[in-house]
C-alpha cells in the first residue's frame, strides 16, 4: 500500500478508532429474579462486574428504585465497594419515600443500575439502563394482649420495685376493651371486675384526678381467665389534673402510646417495652444477663472461668473496634477498644456494616482473638482483612497487647461480607471465615473472598492445607481450606464427629454446610447454587449470624437436659434493622443430626422476638448453665443502630411445672404432680382458699363451694416455675354421671358414682378396687354453651372411645388413634341444654382420658359441669 493511501485511510479511520465506547449495560444479581419478595427493611443489591471494551475504569454506579414512575429512592454514581454491592442507608429517599427509613411494605418497585466509566466522555461514559421488578412482603404485626376476664383472686397488684401504687381519690388505672368495656378498674376505693363474654383485644386507660398524678414506671400483675399470669410494664407518667393516658398492650406486656379515640391497635410508638420482648419453648427462660452494648456482633465464652463473681465469663466483640469483658456477676468492663484504624460510623443497613467480625479465646494461652477490617490507604474506601490477638497482664480484664496475627492488604473487603468468623479447631489451628460479594472470584483460588482459611497461630501456612505449594512463594491459594462461598458468617465446631459446621448468608437462600477440606461450594451468585453440598437450606433470607451446639463435653451440656445434647442452635437475625417481629428471622432455632452429621430434625423454633422495637440475635454461644446469646440493638428508645444498650440474654433450662387435678367428691380434689425441674428443692401448693401445702401429691378438701384458682410453685438452682388450673368445688353431688364396668359390653355397672368433670388420667390403677385393667365406662354429662358459634370438641385418650351428642354421633375413635387425640367440630345455639355422652373401655397400661371444648369466644376447657338425668346404658352397645 502506497503512503498517501496509507495516510488517507488514518484520516477516514481516526473517528471510529479512538471514539469512546459505553460500558456493558450491567445486569442484576441481587434481586437475583423477577418479582422476587424482599424485606422493605433491607433491600440487598448487587450487580454483575462490569466490563468495557476500550479497556476504561469503573468510576461509579447510578442506583435507583422507583414506585411506578416516581424516584423514591437513588445513590447517585456511588464509589468505591458501593459499585456493585449496596444497601438502602447508603441511598437518600426522596418523593413519597422522604424521611423513611425502609421501602414501603406489600409494594411493588423497580430497581434500576448503570454503570459509568473513567473516560471522561459525558456522551458514551455511561452503560444502559437495566431494571428488575420486586416486591415487599407484608409485615410481620405485633401481638395485642387479649383476655377474657381478668381474676379476682388472686388479685391484681400495680407495684413501683415491689411495692403497691397508692391510687389517690379520683384516680383510677382501668383495663379497657376496644370499645371501652371495663374489664378491672383500680381506684382509690379498691378493684372492680367485669368478666367478659368474648375474648378481647386489651388497652390501658390512667387518669388523674384534682391534682397532677406522677407515676413511675411500674408493672401491674394479673391473671387471666384461664389463672395464666401476665405482666404489663407501664411508663413513667405525669398526668396533668384531670387528664388521661390510654396504652395498647402487646401480648409480651409492652405498652404503646394510644388515644381515646383509638380503636384499632396501632404499635408504631412504645412507651416501655417488655424487659425481655423474646418467648422461649416451653420450660425455658431468657434473662437479660448483661447490657449497654453497641452492636454486639459475636461473643465467646471463658473454657475454664473462675467461680468468683467478678471471674471473666464471657467476650464481646462490638462491630465498631472494641470488646468488652463480661464477669459472672453480668459486670461489663472494656477490654480493648480503638482496634479499627479508621471510623466506621456510616448508615446501617450499608457501609457501616463493616468493622470488627468473629472472636474466639486461643485454649493454649486464653488470649483473645478478633477478626478485624483495616483501612491500607485512608484515601481509599477499601478495607482488607486481618486477624488480631489481643493478650492481658491483669487477668482478662484488660488487653495490654493487641498484635497482629496475619493481614491481608491485598484483599478487598465489602460491607458486611467481610472476615468474620474465628474458631479453633481439634487440631490446634485457627479458621477464618471470610465473605464474598463478588460471585466470579469466591471460586478462583487466587483470592481469599468467599473462603474459610485455615491458619497456624502465629499466621504462618499450615504446609498440610489442601493447596499449600511453597514452589511459588506463599499466596492466597496456601491459605485456603475450603472456598466457593458467598458470605460463611457464622461457624462451630461440633465434638461429636469432630466437623466445623457453617452458617451462610445467600442471595435468597440461605446455607447450613459441613465444612470439608479442599471442597469447593460452588457459590456462582445464583441461589442453586447455594444448595451445592447443604444439610439445609432456608429458602428465604433469614440471615443465619452464628450457630453454637449444647454437648456434654462442653461446659456439661450448659445446663441443657439429656435429649438436648447434640442440638444445634442457629441465630436467624433476619433483615438488618428491621422492627417488630419478622416471619423470616429475629429467632433462634434448633437442629438435630445424626452422628455422620445428616440432618434428623429442624428447624424447630426455639426462641422468637415479639416485641416492637429493633432487637434482633446474632451472636450465640454456648456457655456455663445457659446459651447466651447477643441482640445487637437497643431495642427502642435509640436514635442510631450503633447507639449503646443492647444486651447479652441467657436462656436456661429452669423447668415445667404440671399436675393432675381430680376431684374424689364434689369437695375432695387430689393432685398429682408431673413437674419436670431439675433439682428441684421444694413444691408448694396454693388452692385458692388461703390454705397451701408442700406435699408432692395433696388431698385438699374445700369448705365451701365455689370456683378456686390452684396454683402449683416447684422450685430448682435456676429459679421457680408454676402451673395454674381453675377449678369448681361443691355445689350439687356432682357434675357428670358415671358408670364403671368390668368390661365392654356389660349391662350392670360395677360402680356408679358422679365425677367432677370429663379429665380423668387412672396412671398406677384403676378408678375403683373393684375394677382392673381393661375396665369400661360410661359417662352422661350435660354442657350449655354460653355463645351462638362453632364449637370443637377434643378428645384425649390412647384408648377407644365415642362421644355423642343429643344421640348424634359426633366423634367415633373406637380403633384407637396412634396420635391420643380426636377432635370435631359443631355449631350450638347459645342457653340450650345438649347431652354429651362418652362411652369408654380402656386398653392401655396407664389409661386417661380427657374430654375438652372451645369456640372463638371461650378457651379450651375441660368439659363440665351439670348432673344429667339421661337413661343409663352399658358400653359398648
Amino acid at each position: 500500500m502506497t503512503t498517501p493511501v496509507r495516510a488517507l485511510l488514518v484520516v477516514l479511520l481516526a473517528p471510529f478508532a479512538f471514539a469512546n465506547t459505553p460500558p456493558a449495560t450491567p445486569s442484576i444479581v441481587e434481586p437475583g429474579m423477577e418479582l422476587q419478595a424482599l424485606n422493605g427493611a433491607d433491600v440487598h443489591m448487587v450487580a454483575s462486574q462490569f466490563i468495557d471494551l476500550d479497556g476504561d475504569d469503573h468510576r461509579c454506579t447510578d442506583w435507583e428504585i422507583r414506585d411506578a414512575e416516581e424516584l423514591i429512592w437513588s445513590a447517585p454514581c456511588a464509589a468505591g465497594p458501593l459499585k456493585l454491592h449496596i444497601h438502602l442507608g447508603d441511598g437518600v429517599f426522596t418523593g413519597n419515600h422522604t424521611n423513611v427509613q425502609e421501602v414501603r411494605a406489600d409494594s411493588r418497585f423497580s430497581l434500576r443500575v448503570r454503570y459509568r466509566d473513567d473516560s471522561g466522555d459525558e456522551e458514551t461514559e455511561w452503560s444502559g439502563w437495566t431494571t428488575r421488578t420486586f416486591q415487599t412482603v407484608k409485615p410481620s404485626p405485633v401481638e395485642p394482649m387479649r383476655l377474657f376476664e381478668v381474676l379476682p383472686d388472686p388479685a391484681p397488684r400495680w407495684t413501683v420495685d415491689g411495692d403497691d401504687v397508692v391510687v389517690p381519690p379520683g384516680a383510677a388505672l382501668e383495663l379497657q376493651t376496644v370499645d371501652g368495656q371495663s374489664l378491672l378498674r383500680m381506684n382509690a376505693s379498691g378493684n372492680a371486675y367485669a368478666p367478659q363474654s368474648i375474648r378481647a383485644v386489651i388497652r390501658l386507660r390512667i387518669a388523674s384526678g384534682a391534682t397532677e398524678w406522677n407515676v413511675p414506671r411500674s408493672e401491674l400483675l394479673l391473671h387471666g381467665a384461664r389463672g395464666q399470669s401476665h405482666t404489663i410494664y407501664l411508663p413513667a407518667m405525669t398526668l396533668a389534673p384531670n387528664t388521661e393516658s390510654f396504652y395498647w398492650i402487646s401480648s409480651n406486656g409492652g405498652t404503646h402510646a394510644a388515644a381515646d379515640v383509638d380503636r384499632t391497635p396501632d404499635f408504631s410508638e412504645i412507651a416501655r417495652g417488655a424487659p425481655v420482648p423474646w418467648t422461649f419453648e416451653t420450660g425455658y427462660r431468657g434473662e437479660v444477663f448483661a447490657t449497654g452494648f453497641a452492636l454486639p456482633v459475636s461473643l465467646v465464652a471463658v473454657p475454664n472461668p473462675g467461680a468468683a463473681p467478678d471471674s471473666p465469663l464471657l467476650y464481646v466483640a462490638e462491630l465498631y473496634g472494641s470488646v468488652k469483658v463480661v464477669t459472672r456477676s453480668g459486670e461489663v468492663r472494656t477490654f480493648a477498644s480503638g482496634l479499627l484504624n479508621f471510623d466506621p460510623l456510616a448508615p446501617i443497613p450499608g457501609n457501616g456494616e463493616r468493622g470488627l467480625g468473629g472472636i474466639t479465646i486461643d485454649p493454649a494461652n486464653g488470649d483473645v482473638i478478633v477478626t478485624a477490617i483495616f483501612q491500607v490507604d485512608p484515601t481509599s474506601p477499601w478495607t482488607s482483612p486481618r486477624v488480631l490477638r489481643l493478650q492481658s497482664d491483669d487477668g482478662g480484664f484488660t488487653a495490654a497487647r493487641v498484635i497482629t496475627v496475619v493481614d491481608f492488604p491485598g484483599e478487598a473487603m465489602a460491607p458486611s461480607h467481610q472476615i468474620s468468623n474465628v474458631t479453633f479447631g481439634p487440631d490446634d489451628k485457627m479458621y477464618v471465615h471470610i465473605g464474598s460479594s463478588f460471585a466470579w472470584i469466591a471460586q478462583e483460588l487466587n483470592n481469599l473472598d468467599g473462603k474459610i482459611i485455615r491458619i497456624n497461630r502465629d499466621g504462618s501456612v499450615p504446609t498440610d492445607n489442601p493447596f499449600y505449594d511453597a514452589s511459588d512463594g506463599i499466596t492466597a491459594k496456601d491459605y485456603v481450606f475450603a472456598y466457593g462461598f458467598r458470605n460463611p458468617f457464622g461457624g462451630a465446631w461440633r465434638i461429636a464427629d469432630g466437623s466445623l459446621y457453617e452458617v451462610e448468608n445467600g442471595p435468597a437462600t440461605d446455607r447450613l454446610a459441613i465444612v470439608v477440606a479442599g471442597r469447593n461450594y460452588l457459590w456462582d451468585g445464583s441461589d442453586p447454587s447455594m444448595k451445592n453440598f447443604a444439610i439445609y437450606n432456608w429458602t428465604f433470607p433469614v440471615a443465619p449470624i452464628q450457630i453454637a451446639f449444647t454437648e456434654a463435653e462442653r461446659f456439661g451440656g450448659s445446663g441443657f437436659p439429656i435429649d438436648r445434647m447434640r442440638s444445634a442452635f442457629v441465630t436467624e437475625s433476619g433483615a438488618t434493622w428491621a422492627s417488630g417481629p419478622q416471619e423470616h428471622g429475629k429467632r433462634i432455632s434448633e437442629f438435630v443430626f445424626d452422628p455422620d452429621g445428616a440432618l434428623v430434625s429442624g428447624p424447630k423454633r426455639f426462641a422468637e422476638y415479639n416485641g416492637s422495637g429493633k432487637a434482633t440475635a446474632a451472636g450465640l454461644v454456648a456457655g456455663p448453665d445457659g446459651l447466651y446469646f447477643t441482640d445487637l440493638y437497643r431495642d427502642f428508645g435509640q436514635s442510631t443502630p450503633a447507639d449503646a444498650g443492647a444486651n447479652v440474654i441467657r436462656v436456661r433450662w429452669i423447668g415445667i411445672a404440671a399436675f393432675d387435678a381430680r376431684f374424689l367428691h364434689s369437695s375432695a380434689v387430689a393432685l398429682t404432680d408431673f413437674s419436670d425441674v431439675p433439682d428441684a428443692t421444694s413444691i408448694e401448693w396454693d388452692f385458692g382458699d388461703g390454705t397451701t401445702s408442700n406435699e408432692r401429691n395433696p388431698v385438699h378438701r374445700y369448705q365451701r363451694p365455689g370456683t378456686y384458682l390452684i396454683q402449683q410453685t416447684v422450685t430448682g438452682p435456676r429459679g421457680s416455675v408454676t402451673e395454674t388450673r381453675r377449678v369448681s368445688a361443691g355445689g350439687s353431688a356432682g357434675t357428670v354421671e358415671a358408670q364403671y364396668f368390668e368390661n365392654a359390653g356389660e349391662t350392670e355397672p360395677v360402680v356408679v358414682r358422679p365425677e367432677h368433670s370429663m379429665h380423668f388420667d387412672w396412671r398406677k390403677a384403676s378408678p375403683d378396687p373393684d375394677l382392673g385393667n381393661g375396665f369400661a365406662a360410661q359417662f352422661v354429662v350435660r354442657v350449655k354453651p354460653r355463645f351462638s358459634e362453632t364449637y370443637r370438641f377434643v378428645v384425649q385418650t390412647h384408648d377407644r372411645v365415642r362421644l355423642e351428642l343429643d344421640g348424634k354421633l359426633l366423634i367415633d375413635a373406637w380403633e384407637p388413634d396412634a396420635s391420643g387425640e380426636s377432635r370435631e367440630s359443631i355449631g350450638l345455639i347459645a342457653g340450650r341444654t345438649y347431652e354429651l355422652r362418652i362411652d369408654y373401655e380402656d386398653h392401655s397400661e396407664q389409661p386417661s382420658l380427657r374430654v375438652l371444648w372451645e369456640s372463638e369466644s371461650q378457651p379450651l376447657l375441660v368439659v363440665p359441669q351439670s348432673v344429667s338425668n339421661g337413661k343409663r346404658r352399658a358400653v359398648g352397645h
